[in-house]
């Protein structure tokens, strides 16, 4: 319902007739347009999966090769590490949390903006 009382308004600020009416075209329109909107939204997703993954990916490979410096592999130093799986993994945890934080901001502003000055 939510979905459809959006677009209605978007039809009555394009279309400038009554709400009514315009929820009528914007069901129409939802349902002539479902496989293209629906595939918007699968490849929309995808793409945002892909985005945190990489993000997550950078972020485990450089915690990789910042635990395998030669200050952390030497057993005789007090900062020694004997595994990077630990370190890594964090490190993989807490980019997925940014991640999803920062692209669900940036999804949120594409939904807000999504309408706005499309005839």
């Amino acid at each position: 319902m939510k979905f459809i009382n959006r677009n209605a308004y978007i039809m009555v600020a394009v279309k400038g007739s009554s709400y009514c009416s315009s929820a009528i075209r914007a069901v129409k329109l939802i349902v002539t347009n479902a496989l293209a909107l629906a595939a918007v939204n699968i490849i929309g997703d995808l793409l945002i999966f892909l985005g945190k993954m990489s993000v997550v990916a950078g972020a485990a490979v450089i915690a990789f090769l910042m635990t395998d410096a030669q200050r952390y592999t030497d057993p005789a130093s007090d900062t020694y590490i004997s595994s990077p799986v630990i370190p890594v993994a964090l490190s993989a945890v807490a980019a997925y949390v940014i991640a999803n934080i920062f692209f669900s901001v940036r999804g949120l502003r594409a939904r807000r903006t999504e309408g706005r000055g499309k005839t």
